[in-house]
């Protein structure tokens, strides 16, 4: 019942009990009176907060996925980080490991109708020991990038893009340090006193005709290459573009994979890094 129904059925008590007068109907104008407020307070009270949950952290994973005390592993809301098998993959789990202490306590709240990933990961926002938020925290470096799945809510990742740093860079090559060795200190030499060798006169060389280089063959023309032919998604449930089987799916990271693996088409999961060599979760191998 609405709060205009309630005091219009107010009003309605009021008239009928004022006809009858006496202290009867004075005791019946306070009761109508007092239902007022109490109907108004419940039209208006606000909907509960999504609860929260506070566990400890057991194991930083990468960049953006780790365990919790409870037994969950939790994926992070809105942020994707390089691979461990690149250099910045490894500064990402760094990061990650410093914002989340093992131990410490941490806050995962879910976004309204998402849970888990196709791998059973949970999706949750999580606010660091220090308060923070870890996407926000996460997402200033190069190593880490916005997560355009769809998961998070809208004006979270279009928070994330604005305090984004640029593209994410995977790649953190390291160039080895070159020495230029010290010029050798040798003692000047004495040049020796020459003696003149007696002059003789020789007759001049006849020319000789120039040998004419023989014509080179004309190179053979290259073959057209063939076009790839595009990777079909098998109904087995294994992604067409990595061999051996990777379950096909959004968004998998090498710690859930387990092993290396060859690269045989778009690389949708970014497993190759940066190097583009064909292979990909290399420091499982």
């Amino acid at each position: 019942m609405g709060l205009r129904a309630v005091v219009m059925g107010a009003l309605g008590v009021l008239l009928l009990v004022g006809g009858c007068g006496g202290a009867e109907g004075r005791e019946a104008e306070r009761a109508a009176l007092g239902s007022v407020p109490a109907a108004e307070e419940a039209e208006v009270r606000p909907a509960a907060a999504p609860a929260s949950d506070v566990v400890r952290v057991v194991t930083v994973l990468d960049g953006d996925t780790f365990t919790v005390s409870d037994g969950r592993t939790v994926r992070v809301l809105g942020i994707d980080s390089c691979e461990l098998d690149t250099g910045a993959g490894r500064e990402a789990r760094a990061n990650a490991q410093a914002l989340l202490p093992v131990g410490r306590s941490v806050t995962l709240r879910a976004e309204p109708g998402v849970d888990r990933d196709p791998y059973s990961r949970h999706l949750r926002y999580v606010t660091t020991p220090a308060g923070s938020d870890l996407g926000t925290a996460m997402i200033g470096e190069p190593h880490t990038g916005v997560y355009e799945g769809g998961d998070a809510a809208p004006a979270y990742v279009a928070g994330l893009r604005r305090a984004d740093d640029g593209p994410r860079v995977c790649d953190t090559p390291t160039a080895a340090p070159t020495t230029t060795p010290a010029p050798a200190t040798t003692a000047p030499r004495t040049a020796a006193p020459r003696t003149a060798a007696p002059a003789t006169t020789r007759p001049a060389p006849a020319p000789q005709p120039l040998a004419q280089p023989a014509p080179r063959p004309a190179p053979a023309p290259e073959p057209e290459p063939e076009p790839e032919p595009e990777p079909q998604r098998e109904s087995s449930g294994c992604h067409p573009s990595y061999t051996p089987c990777v379950p096909d799916g959004p968004d998998l990271d090498c710690p859930q994979i387990g092993f290396a693996v060859t690269v045989t088409g778009p690389d949708e999961f970014r497993l190759d890094g940066s190097d583009n060599d064909g292979k990909g979760c290399e420091s499982y191998g």
